[in-house]
């Protein structure tokens, strides 16, 4: 499985272990499973808190295409993301 696309970094060390949050999805991309609800939550907390967390998604994105344009386009401008 590889990475959804590293759009960006953000360092841990911007936030003290008790403000830092990583959430990990790995398994089959697919709508029934959500990933698009994490990555708009992952929009919304990046509003509010930018570089206070991390989202690592993994599997494969070559079931949909169009699912997976979807969920690059939530992901674009995200750092937190990966």
């Amino acid at each position: 499985m590889e990475p959804l696309r590293r759009i960006g970094r953000t360092s841990p060390s911007k936030c003290s272990d008790s403000e830092f949050a990583l959430q990990r999805f790995v398994g089959q991309i697919s709508e029934s499973k959500g990933v698009h609800v994490l990555l708009q939550a992952a929009r919304m907390l990046h509003q509010r808190r930018p570089g206070s967390f991390k989202v690592v998604i993994y599997g494969n994105l070559d079931k949909s295409a169009s699912y997976k344009a979807r969920l690059l386009e939530l992901a674009k401008g995200l750092p937190e993301v990966e």
